[in-house]
């Protein structure tokens, strides 16, 4: 077979989207294309505020949260100890700076036209700390016991991900220096590497507040929907165009089985 007829073959199997990539990279010459390729990749703010189509991690995590209710397998658990003097007003400031500053935490997600969208809700965003007092239990046993039974009823209950909020934070008391910042978050908005960052961003938000500053973080330009925003926009120009065929291809023939949308 010729290289020209080769060639010919490859370009036919291409799907429009990746010929009209292909078609715009050759008008821009190898530099061009170098230029496009980083434009490409790069993520910039969505055009439109509103509800957004969710990235394609979230769609999944959803529609297993939606065919298996029971499930509490993607509900994230975690503890952030505080030792030494603290001040559950200025920390509850800190908390409701860190959700607003993070849409992701204050999210619900609902289905549209076999679509599934991020909506962020402001109203989700928590206007109070709750506090939970055990430092009047002398006992160490009986105080630890009843921690542990706080904690499981903050983090086993099923997430709404229709209604929000996505996530539940409470501040547990254990002696007058000794607090535990416990949160439970649905695993759609939240990573471990994510986890990281929030709680830099309190950190940083408690430290301000308690010193009477504004906050001195930088103000974020992009959000998790800018992301799923960008992440759409790169399928539709063909980035996963090759795997998507592959796909097609070797489930031809499959089951017609899959998740109704309730």
């Amino acid at each position: 077979m010729s290289a020209e007829r080769d060639l010919a073959e490859r370009r036919a199997r291409l799907t429009p989207a990746q010929r009209a990539l292909l078609a715009r990279r050759l008008r821009n010459g190898a530099s061009g294309a170098a230029n496009a390729e980083a434009e490409d990749w790069s993520i910039t703010p969505r055009p439109q505020p509103g509800p957004a189509p969710a990235s394609f991690g979230q769609r999944r995590l959803f529609l297993l949260a939606i065919s298996r209710p029971e499930s509490l397998a993607y509900n994230v658990y975690y503890a952030v100890s505080l030792r030494g003097s603290l001040d559950a007003a200025v920390l509850a400031r800190s908390v409701r700076a860190v959700v607003e500053r993070h849409e992701a935490l204050h999210t619900r997600f609902e289905t549209r036209d076999g679509e599934v969208l991020a909506v962020v809700a402001p109203e989700l965003i928590p206007t109070s700390l709750p506090l939970i007092d055990l430092s009047g239990l002398t006992a160490a046993a009986t105080r630890e016991a009843e921690g542990l039974r706080i904690v499981g009823e903050l983090a086993t209950p099923r997430f709404d991900l229709r209604s929000g909020p996505p996530l539940r934070i409470a501040l547990l008391r254990a002696a007058p220096a000794e607090h535990f910042l416990l949160l439970a978050v649905h695993h759609v908005v939240i990573d471990g590497w994510t986890l990281a960052l929030i709680t830099r961003d309190l950190a940083q938000a408690y430290e301000d507040f308690a010193a009477g500053r504004r906050l001195s973080w930088r103000t974020r330009s992009l959000q998790s929907a800018d992301f799923a925003h960008w992440q759409h926009r790169r399928v539709r120009e063909g980035a996963l165009a090759e795997d998507l065929d592959w796909w097609r291809r070797h489930l031809a023939g499959a089951p017609p089985e899959g998740i109704s949308w309730p």
